[in-house]
């Protein structure tokens, strides 16, 4: 369904935010965005109609999801996450990450990332992927095979009919440092998360907050592409803010356009990763200017005049 894929953080704000805290972000996120665009939809009844329709779609977009369905979701994130609690013999904590920390959440199409926290002295030696068995574990006892998977560093579990997914992220904090698990789980790995988010954080305020919900947007819009053409959710994230780096105040449609055309120069070379986890965001593309890189170039260009026209599929 979604070409999304997420990968996150534990904090933003200097604020850390505990898996029981899914419901309340996300309902603040969507008020404050539905805040932006009805001031952007009156704005367009009075200066510019022939952008109406298109913030009418947005909105409309970004309103999909009702309030039962994450308050169900909260209730399921809670259940598993007294599960392992009940079952690890160690002291350990729930934060939530990733895509519902940085504002740029979409229900349906982003992953639910929560870390689990352990006390380094409680692991011994253990290697990362020995916890991430035993995590594993506990829950094959309540989740079916189908609906469960170990894949690279995160336990990830599919929790409704909508097959929204859970990853659960094993990572020690020490000397205020965060270790997470190497690909494959044979080594702990210093990784600073914060620094992407802290920029993007920063930038999104500047343009008051229209940022982030531009980057729900973009999600959305790409989640309509075929696997050929889909981006990862953090690289989509960091094209945005780079986009935006010499935007004032503009509109959202205006950020929108700029991502998607920005994003079709910038996609043919590598991206470096911020917070070091890889040499550059946007490995899984290829070599720097190859066939796959172009089709992807050819199809952001293609949306970004599209939007300049008024042409939005959402």
């Amino acid at each position: 369904m979604a070409c999304i894929t997420g990968r996150g953080i534990k904090s933003i704000n200097n604020s850390v935010f505990e898996a029981s805290s899914f419901l309340k972000l996300y309902n603040e996120m969507n008020n404050k965005f539905f805040g932006i665009i009805n001031k952007e939809i009156n704005i367009a009844k009075r200066k510019t109609p022939n952008r109406l329709e298109n913030l009418i779609k947005i909105k409309k977009s970004l309103g999909k999801t009702s309030k039962e369905e994450i308050f169900k979701i909260q209730k399921k994130i809670n259940w598993i996450t007294e599960i392992i609690k009940s079952e690890m013999d160690v002291p350990i904590q729930f934060f939530l990450s990733g895509s519902i920390i940085k504002g740029t959440y979409v229900h349906g199409l982003s992953d639910i990332d929560i870390l689990i926290f352990l006390n380094k002295k409680d692991l011994s030696n253990a290697k990362p992927k020995i916890i991430q068995n035993r995590i594993l574990n506990i829950l094959k006892k309540y989740f079916s095979k189908q609906n469960m998977k170990k894949d690279k560093e995160a336990v990830n579990v599919f929790i409704n009919k909508n097959h929204v997914k859970v990853q659960i992220v094993p990572a020690v904090f020490k000397n205020e440092k965060i270790f997470f698990p190497t690909i494959g789980g044979e080594r702990w790995k210093r990784i600073n998360p914060d620094i992407f988010s802290n920029l993007l954080k920063e930038q999104d305020k500047k343009l008051k907050r229209k940022l982030t919900l531009s980057i729900r947007i973009a999600k959305i819009i790409m989640s309509n592409f075929s696997k050929n053409y889909c981006l990862t959710s953090h690289h989509l994230e960091v094209l945005s803010y780079l986009s935006s780096k010499n935007s004032k105040n503009k509109s959202i449609l205006d950020l929108l356009s700029n991502i998607f055309s920005y994003s079709s120069n910038r996609i043919m070379g590598p991206v470096k990763d911020s917070s070091r986890q890889v040499k550059s965001i946007d490995e899984y593309l290829g070599p720097k200017g190859n066939l796959k890189r172009k089709r992807i170039s050819n199809k952001l260009k293609e949306i970004s005049e599209k939007i300049n026209k008024e042409e939005i599929n959402i």
